[in-house]
């Protein structure tokens, strides 16, 4: 099937490392003595919410500078009770996620 490229994102294949007759110290080893591999495999477990949860926080920021600026019968809509109350549900919402995601790392 061989491989593609492109211009931005580079090589879209797999790719595989091979490490032979490596040696590490004692003290650089992550866990348990041969669970590198397990340990490897648990990384997405916090990266991807890790990521979700910042994206989240950047667009709950631009949430509220619209709500700011955007106006409404002569008024910026941050200034009504159901918009707030709504930025208050985001805030709860990201903050337990993060919680959550912080848990599970």
């Amino acid at each position: 099937m061989g491989w593609r490229s492109s211009p931005t994102m580079g090589e879209w294949s797999p790719a595989s490392l091979v490490f032979e007759d490596v040696r590490v110290p004692s003290c650089k080893i992550l866990g348990e003595l041969g669970w590198g591999v397990k340990l490897a495999r648990l990384a997405p477990v916090a990266t991807i919410p890790s990521g979700a949860v910042g994206a989240s926080e950047r667009l709950f920021k631009i949430a509220i500078e619209y709500s700011k600026d955007r106006v409404s019968t002569g008024h910026p809509i941050a200034e009504y009770q159901a918009i707030q109350q709504q930025i208050a549900d985001s805030h709860v919402e990201i903050e337990a996620v993060k919680y959550l995601t912080l848990l599970a790392a």
